[in-house]
């Protein structure tokens, strides 16, 4: 089970000093987010990579996730973009990765994909975090981590088969 984030689907491409960021409709975005495009090139290591993950807004005092329609004028703004980045900071959860140094993982299973995530980059509590996820053998922790998922101010979780393929899309295949 992994944590359902209320924010924004991004893929981050790296090449060298080039951090570009993009929204699920591969809407360019990287200029709206210089905070996220800092975090990466801080805390990723890899010199070539291609991530996958989702942007959550906070509220900057209580450090709690804002909605997303909230967190949305982010996406489209051209004007002011420093100042509402420090009244809405993004935090950026990473849950995947689909190329790492030019070798394609998309046909590798879940777990080596997470495992490469981890590999890549160090995490910064409230700036760029692999995603939370657990394991569980009964449903009675399952249940109490889906809770805590919701007490964090989170949307759910998603249930993910640690031995598929990545598959391009929303929601499809290998994931409730």
């Amino acid at each position: 089970l992994e944590y359902k984030y209320d924010g924004a689907r991004i893929q981050i491409h790296v090449a060298g000093d080039r951090v570009e960021v993009y929204t699920r409709r591969l809407e360019n975005v990287t200029d709206q987010f210089p905070d996220v495009v800092a975090a990466v090139r801080e805390h990723v290591s890899a010199d070539r990579c291609l991530l996958d993950g989702e942007m959550v807004g906070y509220d900057p005092d209580a450090m709690t996730p804002v909605p997303f329609q909230e967190f949305s004028r982010r996406i489209k703004r051209k004007y002011d973009i420093d100042e509402l980045a420090e009244e809405i900071p993004a935090t950026v959860y990473l849950f995947d990765m689909l190329t790492c140094e030019g070798e394609s993982l998309v046909n590798e299973p879940l777990h080596r994909r997470l495992e490469q995530v981890g590999d890549v980059f160090a995490p910064e509590e409230n700036v760029i975090e692999q995603a939370t996820g657990q394991q569980f053998s009964d449903s009675a922790s399952a249940q109490s981590f889906y809770q805590s998922a919701l007490s964090a101010g989170h949307e759910g979780v998603m249930l993910k088969n640690l031995k598929a393929a990545y598959q391009p899309g929303t929601r499809v295949g290998y994931m409730m």
